[in-house]
């Protein structure tokens, strides 16, 4: 799974807290009825490198 990712790591506690805390902000309160992708590139790797 890590060689189609686009960072070609595994994400960080930190990194994920970060998204995490970005979307629970209150300040972000039109955010609503979406999908958050916090994957490293992983789902967008695979259709690259599927082609």
């Amino acid at each position: 799974m890590l060689r189609t990712t686009a960072e070609g790591r595994m994400g960080t506690p930190e990194e994920l807290g970060f998204a995490i805390a970005s979307v629970a902000d209150e300040r972000n309160g039109y955010l609503a009825g979406v999908d958050i992708l916090v994957d490293g590139g992983s789902i967008s790797g695979k259709h690259f490198h599927a082609a």
